[in-house]
Protein backbone atom coordinates (compact mmCIF):
# COMPACT_ATOMS: atom_id res chain seq x y z
CA UNK A 1 0.00 0.00 0.00
CA UNK A 2 2.60 2.52 1.15
CA UNK A 3 6.31 2.92 1.57
CA UNK A 4 7.55 5.02 4.49
CA UNK A 5 10.91 6.75 4.03
CA UNK A 6 12.89 8.83 6.52
CA UNK A 7 14.87 11.67 4.92
CA UNK A 8 17.69 13.50 6.73
CA UNK A 9 19.78 16.19 5.06
CA UNK A 10 22.23 18.70 6.55
CA UNK A 11 22.46 22.38 5.68
CA UNK A 12 24.13 22.81 2.29
CA UNK A 13 23.38 19.24 1.21
CA UNK A 14 21.91 18.71 -2.29
CA UNK A 15 19.93 15.90 -3.87
CA UNK A 16 20.05 15.07 -7.59
CA UNK A 17 16.93 15.16 -9.77
CA UNK A 18 14.63 12.31 -8.65
CA UNK A 19 10.93 11.48 -8.58
CA UNK A 20 8.30 10.48 -6.03
CA UNK A 21 4.84 8.97 -6.43
CA UNK A 22 1.96 10.76 -4.68
CA UNK A 23 2.93 11.20 -1.03
CA UNK A 24 2.24 12.80 2.32
CA UNK A 25 5.21 14.44 4.03
CA UNK A 26 5.58 15.03 7.76
CA UNK A 27 8.28 17.54 8.64
CA UNK A 28 10.14 17.16 11.94
CA UNK A 29 12.79 19.94 11.91
CA UNK A 30 13.00 23.59 10.83
CA UNK A 31 14.62 24.06 7.43
CA UNK A 32 14.61 26.20 4.30
CA UNK A 33 14.82 24.15 1.09
CA UNK A 34 15.14 25.12 -2.56
CA UNK A 35 13.46 22.77 -5.02
CA UNK A 36 14.42 22.75 -8.71
CA UNK A 37 12.16 21.20 -11.36
CA UNK A 38 12.93 19.77 -14.83
CA UNK A 39 11.37 22.85 -16.50
CA UNK A 40 13.97 25.11 -14.81
CA UNK A 41 11.56 26.61 -12.28
CA UNK A 42 12.51 26.73 -8.60
CA UNK A 43 10.58 27.01 -5.35
CA UNK A 44 11.71 27.89 -1.84
CA UNK A 45 9.95 26.11 1.05
CA UNK A 46 10.21 27.04 4.72
CA UNK A 47 9.55 23.87 6.71
CA UNK A 48 8.38 23.86 10.34
CA UNK A 49 8.16 20.90 12.71
CA UNK A 50 4.71 19.35 12.46
CA UNK A 51 4.02 20.56 8.92
CA UNK A 52 2.01 18.03 6.94
CA UNK A 53 2.27 18.44 3.17
CA UNK A 54 0.54 16.57 0.34
CA UNK A 55 2.37 16.15 -2.96
CA UNK A 56 1.12 14.57 -6.16
CA UNK A 57 3.74 12.69 -8.21
CA UNK A 58 6.70 15.02 -8.65
CA UNK A 59 10.21 15.17 -10.09
CA UNK A 60 12.67 17.57 -8.45
CA UNK A 61 16.12 18.22 -7.06
CA UNK A 62 16.66 19.78 -3.63
CA UNK A 63 19.14 21.93 -1.75
CA UNK A 64 19.01 22.63 1.99
CA UNK A 65 19.60 26.37 2.36
CA UNK A 66 19.27 26.53 6.16
CA UNK A 67 18.50 24.21 9.04
CA UNK A 68 18.32 20.43 8.89
CA UNK A 69 15.81 18.45 6.87
CA UNK A 70 14.15 15.63 8.80
CA UNK A 71 11.11 14.23 7.00
CA UNK A 72 8.95 11.15 7.13
CA UNK A 73 7.58 10.57 3.61
CA UNK A 74 4.58 8.27 3.12
CA UNK A 75 4.57 7.24 -0.56
CA UNK A 76 1.44 5.69 -2.02
CA UNK A 77 2.21 2.55 -4.03
CA UNK A 78 -1.27 0.99 -4.36
CA UNK A 79 -3.37 -1.00 -4.49
CA UNK A 80 -5.07 0.59 -1.53
CA UNK A 81 -6.57 -1.47 1.29
CA UNK A 82 -10.34 -1.65 1.44
CA UNK A 83 -10.80 0.18 4.73
CA UNK A 84 -13.62 2.70 4.49
CA UNK A 85 -13.54 5.91 6.47
CA UNK A 86 -15.36 5.65 9.82
CA UNK A 87 -19.04 6.63 10.08
CA UNK A 88 -19.62 10.17 11.33
CA UNK A 89 -20.51 9.06 14.87
CA UNK A 90 -17.17 7.17 15.14
CA UNK A 91 -15.05 9.67 13.13
CA UNK A 92 -12.68 11.50 15.50
CA UNK A 93 -12.33 14.49 13.11
CA UNK A 94 -16.13 14.94 13.10
CA UNK A 95 -16.56 14.35 16.85
CA UNK A 96 -13.51 16.20 18.25
CA UNK A 97 -12.30 18.78 15.68
CA UNK A 98 -10.34 20.59 18.42
CA UNK A 99 -8.15 17.45 18.77
CA UNK A 100 -8.29 15.97 15.23
CA UNK A 101 -7.74 18.65 12.58
CA UNK A 102 -8.10 17.65 8.91
CA UNK A 103 -5.04 18.96 7.04
CA UNK A 104 -5.56 17.16 3.70
CA UNK A 105 -8.58 15.31 2.35
CA UNK A 106 -8.41 13.91 -1.17
CA UNK A 107 -9.44 10.67 -2.94
CA UNK A 108 -6.21 8.91 -1.85
CA UNK A 109 -5.79 9.94 1.79
CA UNK A 110 -6.98 12.02 4.68
CA UNK A 111 -4.23 13.59 6.76
CA UNK A 112 -5.03 14.51 10.36
CA UNK A 113 -3.05 16.60 12.82
CA UNK A 114 -3.79 15.24 16.30
CA UNK A 115 -3.10 17.34 19.40
CA UNK A 116 -4.13 16.50 22.97
CA UNK A 117 -2.75 17.47 26.36
CA UNK A 118 -1.81 15.40 29.39
CA UNK A 119 -4.91 14.21 31.23
CA UNK A 120 -7.12 14.48 28.16
CA UNK A 121 -9.43 11.52 27.50
CA UNK A 122 -10.84 10.75 24.06
CA UNK A 123 -13.83 8.37 23.94
CA UNK A 124 -14.07 5.29 21.72
CA UNK A 125 -13.69 6.07 18.00
CA UNK A 126 -12.53 4.46 14.73
CA UNK A 127 -9.58 4.83 12.36
CA UNK A 128 -9.08 3.32 8.88
CA UNK A 129 -5.66 1.87 7.97
CA UNK A 130 -3.07 4.58 8.54
CA UNK A 131 0.55 5.57 9.04
CA UNK A 132 0.95 7.73 12.14
CA UNK A 133 4.03 9.87 12.66
CA UNK A 134 4.83 11.22 16.12
CA UNK A 135 5.99 14.82 16.18
CA UNK A 136 6.20 15.01 19.98
CA UNK A 137 7.11 12.70 22.86
CA UNK A 138 4.24 11.41 25.01
CA UNK A 139 2.73 8.39 26.75
CA UNK A 140 -0.84 7.34 25.94
CA UNK A 141 -3.09 4.48 26.98
CA UNK A 142 -5.25 2.90 24.27
CA UNK A 143 -8.32 0.95 25.39
CA UNK A 144 -9.95 -1.32 22.82
CA UNK A 145 -13.62 -2.38 22.49
CA UNK A 146 -12.89 -5.75 24.16
CA UNK A 147 -11.64 -3.92 27.28
CA UNK A 148 -7.97 -4.73 26.74
CA UNK A 149 -5.58 -1.80 27.11
CA UNK A 150 -1.98 -1.00 26.30
CA UNK A 151 0.34 1.89 27.08
CA UNK A 152 2.33 3.33 24.19
CA UNK A 153 5.43 5.50 24.58
CA UNK A 154 6.16 7.69 21.58
CA UNK A 155 9.22 9.54 20.42
CA UNK A 156 9.51 12.23 17.75
CA UNK A 157 9.99 10.80 14.27
CA UNK A 158 8.51 7.40 15.13
CA UNK A 159 6.31 6.15 12.29
CA UNK A 160 3.81 3.35 12.90
CA UNK A 161 1.45 1.38 10.65
CA UNK A 162 -2.04 0.68 12.00
CA UNK A 163 -4.65 -1.53 10.40
CA UNK A 164 -8.24 -0.35 10.82
CA UNK A 165 -9.01 -0.22 14.54
CA UNK A 166 -11.24 1.25 17.25
CA UNK A 167 -9.96 2.62 20.55
CA UNK A 168 -10.32 5.18 23.32
CA UNK A 169 -7.26 7.18 24.36
CA UNK A 170 -6.02 8.63 27.66
CA UNK A 171 -3.02 10.96 27.45
CA UNK A 172 -0.86 10.03 30.44
CA UNK A 173 2.31 12.11 29.99
CA UNK A 174 3.32 14.92 27.65
CA UNK A 175 1.36 16.47 24.83
CA UNK A 176 0.23 14.35 21.90
CA UNK A 177 1.28 15.76 18.53
CA UNK A 178 0.79 13.23 15.73
CA UNK A 179 0.26 13.43 11.99
CA UNK A 180 -1.90 10.51 10.85
CA UNK A 181 -2.03 9.64 7.15
CA UNK A 182 -5.25 7.66 6.71
CA UNK A 183 -5.64 5.54 3.58
CA UNK A 184 -8.93 5.77 1.76
CA UNK A 185 -10.27 2.52 0.38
Amino acid sequence: YVRVVEVRLASGQKTPMHSHPANAIVNLAPARVKFSFPDGKTQIADLRPGDAIWSDSVEHAGEVLAGTVHLIVVEFKGPKPTTPMPPKDKDPAAQWPDVYRVVVDNPTARVLEIRAGAGQKIPMHSHPAAVSVNVGAFRVKFTYPDGKAEVLDSRPGQAMWFDKFDHAADVLVGAVHVISVELKG
